[in-house]
């Protein structure tokens, strides 16, 4: 399952965050170039069956809706409607059976890399194939990961990639649908237990940082039970 937005399109395609709900068609035509390349991927590289969710806001207009669902068509896949804020579960009923029969569909999904593959050869994969990017470059401190990766023998591994989401790239300014991108790995961390590897990308932090005052400082309750901030 596919899930868009009128909004995230109209960002992708151009548009200012602060303008999102304003009546623009062409950033939203220039944003489902991004939508396209994740079909893309799900049905060329994962080769798995796909529905496509519009997340309905209540500010969306017929026509940037019917947009969305032409070039959706398209594509070759089917789009359905969300409507769960207005209409709660009754909302998702479509799409939930439209699942259900994706699910029962034959396919024949693939992986973006082989076991086999190197780590580096793995990232080089998902860079390419599924990111849109050209190459990858290494900082010192991921050289030096992939050194001790290759010395415990743990290259067969899958990699999991932590970057921005906000584009296919690793930096969050680079909407739409890039290419041709150098895309920068800063380090790799084993994780053993759960058994991948993660290529951290650019300025991506693992966990959110906490403030340094907690808002529970500035919680007061009266007598009455009556929180405020």
């Amino acid at each position: 399952v596919l899930v868009a937005t009128v909004r995230a399109l109209k960002l992708h395609g151009g548009a200012k965050e602060k303008e999102l709900v304003d009546e623009d068609y062409e950033a939203l035509k220039s944003g489902l170039e991004n939508l396209g390349r994740h079909v893309d991927n799900l049905t060329s590289v994962y080769k798995l069956p796909l529905v496509v969710a519009i997340n309905i806001f209540a500010d969306d207009r017929e026509k940037e809706l019917n947009i969305i669902e032409e070039f959706v068509s398209k594509k070759g896949c089917e789009c359905v409607r969300a409507n769960v804020w207005a209409k709660g579960g009754e909302g998702a009923k479509l799409l939930a059976e439209k699942i259900v029969d994706k699910c029962e569909e034959e396919n024949n999904f693939t992986f973006a890399y082989n076991d086999s593959d190197s780590t580096l050869e793995k990232c080089e994969k998902i860079v390419k194939n599924i990111y849109g990017g050209r190459s990858i470059i290494l900082e010192e401190k991921a050289k030096n990961d992939l050194k001790l990766i290759e010395k415990l023998n743990i290259q067969n591994l899958p990699v999991v990639i932590a970057k921005t989401q906000y584009s296919f790239s690793d930096k969050a300014e680079l909407l739409g649908a890039p290419k041709d991108f150098d895309f920068v790995i800063r380090e790799f961390q084993v994780r053993m237990g759960a058994g991948f590897i993660v290529a951290i990308a650019g300025n991506m932090l693992l966990m959110p940082a906490l403030n340094k005052k907690p808002a529970a400082l500035r919680m007061t309750i009266d007598e009455n039970g009556k929180f405020e901030l």
